[in-house]
């Protein structure tokens, strides 16, 4: 008797930690099952959706390529940027940096980049729509502009690109 007890007392401390694991071990089967069907998923969305969707969105900025993407789709319209500028959405001031800084969001950060162009109105115009229908997810913060030569403006463009962390 007096060895028996303190062994069954043992053998329930066991028995409770062993149905401890035994519920962690089909928690971690549950989710190992809703991993694969996520990734089922993952992999039944067509590469160029995939590539469409990180283009929207993309996991983290690459500012040479924010520029080129930006530079391509204002040549396409006849309009060149230039005095490229990368600022901190929070900073009040409208000093431009070289170096990229953000403000942290829940789930996604954003950076600011501005520009300038000189062109006609109707170009610039051509210009903001067609920024407007790419996939890229920007929105003009700010435009200002002063008339140039002839029927030529200089317009300054601040826009705010967004990526998920």
């Amino acid at each position: 008797m007096l060895f028996a007890r303190p062994t069954w007392e043992e053998i329930k401390v066991l028995k409770l930690e062993v149905e401890k694991y035994d519920n962690a071990l089909s928690r971690v089967s549950a989710l190992s099952a809703t991993l694969e069907n996520q990734r089922a998923l993952v992999a039944g969305i067509p590469a160029d959706d995939l590539a469409r969707l990180e283009k929207l969105l993309p996991d983290n900025v690459d500012n040479v390529k924010l520029i080129i993407d930006i530079n391509n789709i204002a040549s396409s319209q006849g309009v060149f940027i230039r005095d490229i500028g990368i600022a901190d959405p929070s900073d009040d001031s409208s000093s431009r940096t070289t170096a990229p800084q953000s403000t942290s969001r829940a789930g996604y950060d954003s950076i600011d980049l501005s520009f300038s162009v000189s062109t006609s109105y109707t170009n610039f115009l051509g210009f903001i729509t067609a920024l407007e229908q790419s996939l890229r997810l920007v929105d003009i913060i700010a435009v200002s502009f002063v008339p140039g030569a002839a029927d030529s403006y200089n317009f300054s463009v601040t826009v705010r690109t967004y990526w998920l962390k």
